[in-house]
């Protein structure tokens, strides 16, 4: 049984590295994003001219929609680590 867990622990950190190696992009609007599926911001492009408040509420959107997308990807990445090792837990991942 302690080998399972070391073994679930050994696949659950490199599906955490994992994850920082998945780009996820994102654009709308004249603003595009890429972040990793473990949600860390990699890169912002703005490609046209807006003024401040219209800028701000679509890098919020645009933003959100590629974390939405990073965390879904993540939630995957550990259902396929998990797969076998762990009973059916809804919400576990």
């Amino acid at each position: 049984m302690m080998g399972m867990l070391g073994n679930f622990q050994n696949k659950i950190k490199e599906a955490q590295q994992k994850l920082d190696d998945i780009t996820i992009y994102e654009q709308g609007n004249g603003i595009s994003i890429t972040v990793t599926a473990s949600k860390k911001i990699k890169d912002i492009s703005i490609a046209s001219d807006f003024d401040k408040d219209e800028l701000e509420d679509l890098l919020v959107i645009t933003l959100n929609k590629a974390l939405d997308k990073a965390g879904q990807r993540a939630e995957e990445e550990m259902k396929s680590v998990s797969n076998g090792m762990l009973p059916n837990l809804p919400g576990l991942f």
